[in-house]
C-alpha cells in the first residue's frame, strides 16, 4: 500500500473526535477502514471517492507526501471545522438513520396553499431510507376543478430528511419545474393516537408572483392498508369548510397569530386542548 496514503488517512482520522465518528460520517465500515490505516488493504474506488468528497479534497491529494498534505491544514482549524454543507448533510444523515426508521412510511400532508390562498392543500408524502440516504417524496395534485389557468396541476418534490434534536428537518426541490426549494421542520407528538407531526414550512408560491411564504403544516400517518392509488385520489385542494378534512387538522394548520406574538410558531397537540 502507498505509504503516503496510509499516513494521510491517519491524519484525516485524527482530525475527528474518533475513528468511529469519522467512519459513521463517511458511511464506511470501521473494520475495513482500520485495514486502510494499517496498510493491509487499499480503499476501493468507491470508498476513496466517499472519503475525498467528505473531506473536500481530490483523490490525488491523498497520495501526496505527508508534509505537503498537512500544509493546507496547519493554519487553523481541523478538517471537521472546514466541512461544507454537503459534508454536514452526509454526516447528519448517517447520524439520524436509526432514529428515522420509526418514521418510514406514507403520510398525508396538510397546509394552506401558497399558490391559491384560502384553500387547504392535501398531498401524499413518503419517507424512506436506503443504504446511503434518507429521502422524502411529496406529490401534490391540484385537482382539476380548482386548477387555475396557467398553473401546474401536479407538483413533485424530492429531497432529504434528517432527524436532529428530536425534530425532523426536510429540504426538497420541485422536480418538474426545478424552480422551487422548500424547507420544513416537524416535531412529533408521542401521545397522540394516530402518528401526527406538526411544524412549519417555508417555500415559494407556484403562481406567477413567486412570493416566499411560510405556513403551518401537518403530517398524518396514512393507514397502512390504504393503496397508493386510493391515497392519491383523496389528495388535492379543498375549501376550509370541506368535511373530509378533520377538524383537529384544520385547527393545527390555521395560520393565525395570537395578540402579542412576535414570532410565527408551529402549533402543537397541546393547542387542541
Amino acid at each position: 500500500m502507498n505509504i503516503h496514503l496510509k499516513l494521510n488517512l491517519r491524519h484525516i482520522a485524527d482530525s475527528h473526535s474518533s475513528i468511529s465518528e469519522f467512519c459513521r460520517a463517511v458511511d464506511i465500515n470501521r473494520q475495513q477502514f482500520n485495514k486502510y490505516l494499517s496498510g493491509q488493504s487499499l480503499p476501493s474506488p468507491r470508498n476513496l471517492r466517499k472519503i475525498c468528497e467528505y473531506v473536500g479534497i481530490s483523490e490525488g491529494d491523498l497520495f501526496l507526501p505527508e508534509s505537503e498534505f498537512k500544509l493546507p491544514h496547519r493554519k487553523g482549524k481541523d478538517l471537521s471545522q472546514k466541512e461544507s454543507f454537503i459534508s454536514f448533510m452526509k454526516f447528519a444523515q448517517a447520524s439520524s438513520k436509526d432514529a428515522l426508521k420509526e418514521y418510514e412510511g406514507i403520510y398525508f400532508k396538510y397546509y394552506y396553499s401558497l399558490s391559491i390562498p384560502g384553500l387547504i392543500r392535501k398531498s401524499l408524502v413518503s419517507i424512506s431510507l436506503s443504504e446511503n440516504s434518507s429521502n422524502i417524496r411529496c406529490i401534490e395534485p391540484a385537482g382539476r376543478e380548482l386548477t387555475h389557468s396557467g398553473m401546474a396541476s401536479l407538483c413533485k418534490y424530492y429531497g432529504d430528511v434528517l432527524f436532529l434534536g428530536d425534530r425532523l428537518f426536510t429540504i426538497e426541490y420541485e422536480r418538474l419545474s426545478r424552480k422551487e426549494i422548500s424547507y420544513s421542520v416537524y416535531f412529533p407528538s408521542y401521545m397522540y393516537p394516530a402518528r401526527i407531526l406538526t411544524g412549519l414550512s417555508l417555500g415559494v408560491s407556484a403562481g406567477s408572483r413567486r412570493q416566499p411564504a411560510a405556513s403551518r403544516v401537518v403530517l398524518v400517518s396514512a393507514d397502512k392498508q390504504l393503496s397508493v392509488k386510493t391515497a392519491m385520489a383523496s389528495c388535492g385542494l379543498f375549501k376550509p369548510t370541506d368535511d373530509t378534512i378533520a377538524e383537529h387538522v384544520k385547527r393545527l394548520i390555521e395560520n393565525s397569530v395570537s395578540q402579542g406574538e412576535s414570532l410565527f410558531f408551529a402549533r402543537t397537540i397541546d393547542d387542541l386542548q
